[in-house]
Parts: structure tokens; C-alpha cells; sequence
């Protein structure tokens, strides 16, 4: 099912094709939907926090927690966008600082 105005959209066209790819875990193919749904729109805070989560499950949680912070800057109260960036946090091992995004939960 297409989001409204994803039609109109180029970002979130792109970005919700890769929704169903990270849930078969083909995460290589959501990251080259989401990376490109970025660079159509670097401001668009859900593509960003996808991305990130995707990253995360590529291994790369560093850079899944650089673009989890992107999200967060741009909306800090979507909850989702920290509870994905505590778990890229958690994966490096930086407990403390991700404590403070699983209390906003």
C-alpha cells in the first residue's frame, strides 16, 4: 500500500520500496533505495532514519547511528527514530549514551 503523496513524491516513492526489502532482509537493495531517497531529499527525516536502521542490519551500525541522529536532529520527538538509534548504539557498545534514547520510549 503507497503512503499518500508518495505519488508525488520522488523520496518517499523510493524510500517505501524499501520497506518490504529490509523485512526479507535484503538489506543491500533497501540500501540502494534509501541512499538514493536521501540524496533527493537529505532533510526527509523518515528516509533517514530507514536508512540508518537499514545499516544497522547491514553491520554497519556506526553509520547507522550517524544517520539515526540525522532523524533525531530534524525530529526530535519521534520516538522510533531514538529507539533505532540506542540500537545502533547498543550493537557498539555505547551503553550510556543510548540509555537516554530507550527512556523516551
Amino acid at each position: 500500500m503507497e503512503a499518500m503523496g508518495a505519488r508525488s513524491n520522488p523520496c518517499a516513492r523510493v524510500g517505501w520500496r524499501a520497506w518490504p526489502l529490509l523485512h526479507e532482509r535484503n538489506t543491500a537493495a533497501a540500501l540502494v533505495d534509501l541512499e538514493e531517497a536521501v540524496r533527493l531529499d537529505p532533510t526527509n527525516d523518515n528516509s533517514l532514519s530507514v536508512l540508518g536502521e537499514a545499516l544497522r542490519q547491514a553491520g554497519r551500525p556506526a553509520d547507522g547511528a550517524d544517520r539515526q541522529r540525522q532523524a533525531v536532529a530534524l525530529n526530535p520527538g519521534h520516538r522510533a527514530y531514538h529507539s533505532r538509534l540506542a540500537r545502533c548504539l547498543a550493537r557498539l557498545g555505547k551503553w550510556e549514551e543510548a540509555l537516554p534514547h530507550l527512556e523516551r520510549e
